[in-house]
């Protein structure tokens, strides 16, 4: 398991280097790397575009290698808002498919509230 902080734009790229390291020292293919390298940066950019608030943005993922699947959570203290019950209408602006295209590519993903902070989890099958 392998947990990384985030706080600040410059700080998500130092993370997506880690997170690369993570992927090359647990074996992770190729072509699941790039799916979960497009989730996270989907996600992370979501984080910091959508905080509506003033406080200081902190962002933990933790990352998961089970003997069948890679999970990535992320966990943020912007305000609460379930990205999984907001409707995309084809009639909407262009952009904001970032987390369509995250469905797609992940295997599962959930969101939770936890300690009053979101919780967002991907999954990827590794078989």
């Amino acid at each position: 398991m392998r947990t990384l902080h985030i706080a600040s734009r410059s700080q998500w790229e130092v993370a997506l280097g880690q997170l690369e390291a993570w992927f090359i020292s647990n074996e992770i293919d190729a072509a699941i790397q790039s799916k979960l390298f497009i989730a996270f940066d989907e996600i992370v950019s979501n984080i910091f575009n959508h905080n509506s608030q003033e406080i200081p943005i902190e962002i933990e993922v933790t990352c998961e290698k089970k003997p069948t699947l890679i999970s990535l959570n992320f966990t943020d203290n912007c305000k609460l808002f379930n990205p999984l019950n907001s409707n995309k209408k084809e009639s909407d602006a262009i952009g904001g498919w970032g987390l369509d295209i995250v469905k797609q590519l992940m295997d599962d993903i959930e969101y939770k509230v936890v300690d009053n902070k979101n919780c967002l989890t991907v999954k990827k099958q590794i078989l």
